[in-house]
């Protein structure tokens, strides 16, 4: 066994591209500042040519008809920008349900630009003629403004109006203000008369618990079916991922997907982004980047920022089609300015290292600090090492290792590991000791990195840094980083499985071990493995799969196994068999490089 009291510094320079976990929108509790105070029209509706007559001639009940019209597509495609302007020649006239109509447009910004004031003295209006929604909406205006006493009193006064948004949303700020109990009734009330954003929110509170609640994911899972049956879009999304996580009813990444995308269809633009991160994950088998980026294209061009930044990165490196450097770094400043951490990391390599934009390092630290900001691992951990290295800053070891502490000590695995190793290795003037190593390897370890969990093992294996030697823990830990992925750990255990050291002897075992690591990118499992395709030792002989393995394994740095490939390829010379092993090249490579940006 090894010592792994050391590092090389080499290790040390790795780039972390991704977050950790998928970022998905959180489940649980949303909130929807404005409320719809519209309903779809029910009955027969005049055809649009007719109402367009009408509206045109100046009835007022007709244009704000025809703007219900175009709001819900009803008699023809839906166009919001036409619907708020045909509220707002009905508002011009007086017309109460017009006003109400065109302050919710003014105030939400919808199809158009948001227009507090002119909502304020719409809304006001529409309200002193009796129209309980705009009342309710205009109380959103001052919670808004921080005016929670006037807006507790508008409230009540559109709940006593039969407003069924105001019925949740008094709900919510009862709950918010400690009014528990009539807060939930009010909530519970208009979950039962089947409002959208009630059913969306209680369902939040079902899946968390608290408030009286006891956690009902099964309950949560059936009221956001009938939101998403009744066709909002946002239950829709969550529904999605509830079969996407498996929370209150059976995984389902299949189902997840056709649920993404007809919440996208519906309007809900994080339901592109949530789609693009599942096609391209493994759960519905090989990543699809193609789909995946067509995703989050739609995503994008909808205004949902993350989905601007993995749209971004795509273009940028040319995953799932071509690469539009151009194009990618648009879409990722328009992100990082929007504030997302994963997109001011990507732009901050692409500055660093200089794709698709002249190299410029000051550039890259400064949106690596502005993700660092928002704790961001991946960019806490490159701002860090350049930091203390000198690179785009004069060198500043000391505040390199204090921004690292910084976000280890909140339980940011990546940056417990990177710490970690600093200490290992007597990084940024850090003297090299192993005790404090192992403290931070063993707390990053508990905070779900599978990385640490082997490097733990690994002392406690060898009896350093402090740790008692415990064969059989580090056996159970190595199995528990194996079982979070990580690669080193499968591979040592499929080594451990073919010798009989520590465990039973068994070349089944070893194989299917050595078969993972292999897909999760292990350099030296990949080489082994093209061994056993080559002589046929546990599986069929193949030597087109020998040359793949062998090419991705040389491909990852290892050196060895470049003269195996090239004395090979004089045995695959068929054109068909060259074009066949390319392809299984490029898919051991995309299926290894998709398992490590997993990886924490």
């Amino acid at each position: 066994m090894k010592s792994f009291s050391t590092v090389s510094i080499a290790a040390l320079l790795v780039f972390c591209l991704q977050a950790g976990g998928p970022a998905w929108a959180a489940l649980g509790v949303q909130d929807a500042p404005v409320s719809q105070p519209l309903e779809r029209p029910t009955g027969v509706q005049p055809a649009r040519p007719e109402l367009q007559r009408r509206a045109e001639a100046g009835e007022a009940e007709a244009q704000y008809q025809l703007g219900l019209d175009y709001q819900f597509g009803l008699g023809g495609p839906a166009d919001w920008p036409a619907a708020r302007a045909w509220f707002g020649r009905a508002a011009a006239q007086g017309h109460v349900k017009g006003l109400g109509a065109y302050g919710y447009m003014l105030l939400s910004g919808s199809g158009g630009p948001q227009d507090l004031v002119g909502a304020e003295k719409a809304l006001r209006q529409a309200g002193e003629g009796g129209e309980a929604s705009a009342t309710a909406n205009l109380a959103e205006l001052l919670l808004l403004r921080g005016e929670a006493a006037e807006a507790r009193q508008m409230l009540a006064r559109a709940v006593a109006g039969g407003a069924l948004n105001a019925r949740y949303r008094l709900g919510r700020l009862d709950i918010a203000e400690g009014r528990v109990p009539e807060g939930m009734a009010l909530v519970e009330q208009a979950v039962a008369r089947g409002h959208p954003e009630a059913t969306l929110y209680f369902s939040g509170l079902l899946l968390a618990g608290g408030n009286g609640l006891k956690a009902d994911p099964a309950r949560a899972a059936s009221l956001l079916r009938q939101a998403a049956e009744a066709g909002y879009g946002p239950a829709t999304n969550d529904l999605a991922r509830l079969y996407d996580l498996g929370i209150g009813v059976a995984a389902d990444p299949r189902q997840a997907a056709d649920l993404y995308r007809r919440a996208l269809a519906q309007g809900t633009a994080i339901a592109g982004y949530n789609l693009g991160l599942l096609l391209n994950s493994q759960r519905l088998g090989p990543p699809d980047a193609a789909s995946a980026r067509s995703a989050y294209q739609l995503s994008a061009e909808a205004g949902f920022v993350p989905g601007m930044g993995k749209f971004g990165e795509m273009l940028l490196r040319g995953r799932g089609g071509p690469a539009d450097p151009a194009g990618g770094l648009r879409w990722l400043t328009q992100a990082a300015e929007g504030g997302d951490a994963d997109a001011q990391n990507h732009l901050a390599l692409a500055y660093f290292n200089g794709e698709g934009v002249g190299r410029d390092e000051a550039r890259g630290m400064d949106w690596w600090e502005r993700a660092v900001a928002q704790q961001h691992p991946a960019a806490t951990n490159n701002f860090a090492l350049y930091l203390a290295l000198g690179q785009g800053r004069a060198a500043d070891p000391a505040r390199a290792v204090t921004v690292l502490r910084g976000v280890a000590e909140k339980g940011v695995p990546r940056a417990a590991f990177r710490l970690g190793l600093w200490h290992e290795a007597g990084f940024a003037g850090l003297k090299p000791d192993t005790r404090e190593a192992l403290v931070w390897f063993k707390r990053a370890a508990e905070a779900g990195s599978s990385r640490a969990l082997f490097k733990y093992a690994a002392y406690v294996e060898a009896g350093e840094g402090g740790a008692t030697p415990d064969p059989a823990l580090a056996i159970r830990l190595y199995r528990q980083a194996a079982e979070a992925g990580n690669a080193e750990a499968l591979f040592l255990l499929a080594r451990y499985s073919f010798n009989g050291e520590g465990v039973p002897k068994d070349p089944k075992v070893a194989l299917d071990f050595l078969q993972r690591a292999a897909r999760r990118g292990n350099a030296e499992a990949l080489f082994v493995l093209g061994d056993f395709y080559y002589r046929g030792e546990g599986v069929a002989a193949d030597p087109v799969l020998a040359w793949a393995h062998w090419a991705v394994a040389e491909r990852l740095g290892m050196s060895e196994a470049g003269p195996n490939r090239r004395m090979l390829e004089r045995q695959i010379a068929a054109p068909e068999a060259q074009a066949r092993a390319r392809q299984l090249a490029q898919a051991l490579l995309a299926e290894a490089a998709a398992a490590q940006a997993d990886e924490d």
